[in-house]
C-alpha cells in the first residue's frame, strides 16, 4: 500500500515539474490551416487564435494551407513565456508556361527573397498572386521579363516566345506595319530580327508616319508606336530626283510619305540640275499635299586632256594626277595643275569647255578695275583670265588695252601673268562655300569679288567667315604679283549616290555603296570606271553616275 502511494507521488511530481516549465504559442491564422512543429503535424486552426503549450526550447513552426503561401519562423521558447504568431497567408496564383525552348529558369522576387525554379515547358508553379513579375531566362537566351496581372487561385498560362542572344523581337502599334531593313522589305510586325541589323530598320503602314527604330536599348523586345500623319507627294521634271526633307535623304521621286503636322524645307536635287528648295506647312490629318516642281538644267562640264602627269588642286584642295572631268558650277575658282617642268595659275568658270594640259595656255591679265582688256578679238574686264590652245611649242599673242598693246610669249602646259600697271597685285581668294563672306583689312568683300581682287602692294589681313566658323591669314603681296589665298571650312553635306560598280570618293574605294555619303562641301573627287571627276557640292545632292557620259 505504501508503495502504491510512492509511485502515484513520483507521477504527480513529473506532472508538476513538466508544466512548470512549458510555455505558450498563440497563432492566428487561417481556419483550416494545419500546424507543424519541427516538421511534426501538431493540430488544425479551427477558430480565430489557436493556444498550444509545449515545453521550453527551440521549434520551427511552419503554417500550411492549400491555396495559400506558407508560413514559416523560427522560434525559441523559455520557461513560462509565450510567443504570438500572426500568419500572413497570401492567396496563390497558378502560372502555366507554353514557350518555346524545353526547359528554362523562372525567378521572382517575394519578400526581399528571390525565388528559382527549373522548370520544363509546360510545367505550372503555384506563386503569391500579388508577385507583379517574373524573369525567364534560358542559356543563350535573351532574359524575358513577364508583367503579371495575375487573380487569387485561377490560373494564367504565358505564350510567348524566348529569343536567341544577338536577336530582337519588334511590336508595333498598331501591328501588322510592314519593315524594311535598308529599304528592302523583309516582313510585317510583329517579327524577330538580328540586333546587328537594328540601325537600319525602318517601319511602314499606310495613314501612319514611317518611323526608323532609334534609342535602341538593347533590351530583347521592343514595341514601336507610330502616330498617324499628313500625306506629301512630289513629283518632278527629270524624275529621280532626289527629295531632302530638312537635310535629311527621304527618296527619290515621285515620292510620297507620311509626315507630322508643322513647317518643313524641301530640298530637291539631282545632278546637273540646279537644286530647288521650297518650304510647306502641314497643319491638318485630311489634307493632301500634291507638288510638281521642274528643275532648270545647269550641266557645265570642263573635259581634261593630257592630265596624267599634271597634279591638280582646286580651290586649295589637292585632287592628284589623271583628273579627266570637272563639273563645275556658276562661281569661278582657282586652279592649280603642275607636273616636274610646267605649272599652271588661274581662275576658270563655266565659260571653259575643255583644257589640253599640254596644248592649253592661260593668260592672268590684271590692270585697273574694270579696265577692258581686249585678246584674240575677245573682251574682257580687268581682271581677265584667258585660255588658248596653241598648234606649236610657244605662240606670241597680242594683248590690248585702250592705250596700250602688249606682246606675251604664250607657252603650251603654261600659265603667264600680264601686269598693265605698276603698283598692282592681285589676290585670288577662294572657299570651299560659295557664300563665304570675307573681309580684307576689315572691309567686306563678297565671293564673287574676292575671286579676283585687284590691290595694291603691301600686307593685308583676310578673314572668312562661314555659319559659325571663321579663319584668318595674313599676306604680304608685292607689286605684280599674284597670290592665291583658299580656305576650306570642315562642312558635310549629304549625298546620295547611284553606281552599277564600285566607285572611289575622295581616294577611297566604295565596293558597296552606302545609303548616304556625308562629302565635305565645294569640290570632291569620284572614280567610277576608270574615270576621275570633280563635282562640287553645296547642297543635299543625288548623283547618278550611271546617266553621265
Amino acid at each position: 500500500m505504501n508503495y502504491k502511494k510512492s509511485v502515484l507521488s513520483i507521477f504527480y511530481l513529473m506532472i508538476l515539474t513538466l508544466f512548470s516549465f512549458s510555455a505558450n504559442i498563440v497563432i492566428q491564422g487561417l481556419k483550416g490551416t494545419d500546424i507543424f512543429i519541427n516538421d511534426v503535424y501538431n493540430t488544425t486552426i479551427q477558430s480565430e487564435q489557436t493556444i498550444i503549450e509545449i515545453p521550453e526550447g527551440n521549434y520551427n513552426i511552419k503554417l500550411k494551407k492549400s491555396g495559400f503561401t506558407d508560413y514559416e519562423k523560427n522560434i525559441q521558447l523559455q520557461q513560462n513565456s509565450y510567443e504570438n504568431l500572426i500568419a500572413q497567408q497570401i492567396p496563390l496564383t497558378r502560372i502555366e508556361f507554353n514557350l518555346n525552348i524545353p526547359q528554362f529558369t523562372v525567378e521572382y522576387e517575394y519578400q526581399q527573397t528571390k525565388i528559382n525554379y527549373e522548370l520544363k515547358n509546360k510545367d505550372y508553379i503555384d506563386i503569391p498572386y500579388t508577385v507583379k513579375s517574373i524573369k525567364i531566362m534560358a542559356n543563350e537566351y535573351n532574359t524575358l521579363e513577364v508583367n503579371l496581372n495575375s487573380k487569387p487561385f485561377l490560373k494564367t498560362t504565358i505564350t510567348d516566345e524566348l529569343l536567341k542572344m544577338g536577336y530582337i523581337k519588334i511590336n508595333t502599334t498598331p501591328e501588322k506595319s510592314k519593315v524594311y531593313y535598308k529599304n528592302e522589305y523583309i516582313g510585317e510586325t510583329p517579327i524577330i530580327i538580328e540586333k546587328e541589323k537594328i540601325e537600319d530598320i525602318y517601319i511602314e503602314k499606310e495613314g501612319y508616319i514611317r518611323e526608323k527604330i532609334e534609342n535602341y536599348s538593347n533590351q530583347g523586345e521592343m514595341t514601336i508606336n507610330l502616330n498617324k500623319g499628313i500625306n506629301l507627294s512630289i513629283g518632278s521634271n527629270p524624275i529621280e530626283t532626289a527629295v531632302y526633307i530638312d537635310g535629311e535623304y527621304k527618296g527619290n521621286t515621285p515620292y510620297s510619305s507620311m509626315l507630322k503636322k508643322g513647317k518643313y524645307t524641301i530640298t530637291l536635287s539631282k545632278f546637273g540640275y540646279k537644286t530647288k528648295q521650297m518650304y510647306i506647312n502641314l497643319e491638318k490629318e485630311e489634307d493632301y499635299n500634291s507638288y510638281y516642281i521642274t528643275l532648270e538644267s545647269m550641266f557645265n562640264e570642263i573635259n581634261i586632256i593630257n592630265a596624267k602627269e599634271y597634279e591638280i588642286n582646286i580651290d586649295g584642295v589637292y585632287f592628284g594626277n589623271g583628273i579627266n572631268k570637272i563639273y563645275i558650277d556658276d562661281s569661278k575658282h582657282s586652279f592649280r595643275a603642275l607636273n616636274k617642268d610646267k605649272n599652271i595659275n588661274t581662275v576658270i568658270g563655266k565659260n571653259i569647255k575643255m583644257i589640253d594640259l599640254k596644248r592649253t595656255s592661260f593668260i592672268n591679265v590684271v590692270g585697273s578695275e574694270n579696265e577692258y582688256i581686249n585678246m584674240l578679238n575677245k573682251s574682257l574686264k580687268s581682271p581677265s583670265f584667258f585660255n588658248l590652245n596653241l598648234i606649236s611649242n610657244e605662240q606670241p599673242v597680242s594683248i590690248k588695252t585702250i592705250s596700250n598693246n602688249y606682246i606675251v610669249n604664250a607657252k603650251p602646259g603654261e600659265s603667264s601673268d600680264l601686269f598693265t600697271k605698276e603698283d598692282k597685285a592681285m589676290l585670288i581668294i577662294s572657299s570651299n562655300n560659295p557664300n563665304t563672306s570675307f573681309y580684307i583689312n576689315g572691309d567686306y568683300v563678297n565671293a564673287q569679288d574676292a575671286i579676283n581682287k585687284i590691290v595694291n602692294p603691301g600686307t593685308y589681313n583676310i578673314k572668312a567667315n562661314f555659319a559659325n566658323m571663321s579663319e584668318i591669314i595674313n599676306v604680304d603681296i608685292k607689286d605684280n604679283e599674284i597670290k592665291y589665298i583658299n580656305f576650306n571650312f570642315k562642312y558635310d553635306i549629304p549625298v546620295k549616290i547611284k553606281s552599277d560598280t564600285g566607285i572611289k570618293v575622295n581616294d577611297k574605294n566604295y565596293t558597296n555603296i552606302p545609303e548616304l555619303f556625308y562629302l565635305n562641301m565645294g569640290a570632291n573627287k569620284i572614280e567610277y570606271k576608270n574615270e576621275k571627276i570633280i563635282i562640287f557640292i553645296y547642297e543635299p545632292q543625288y548623283i547618278d553616275l550611271t546617266s553621265l557620259n
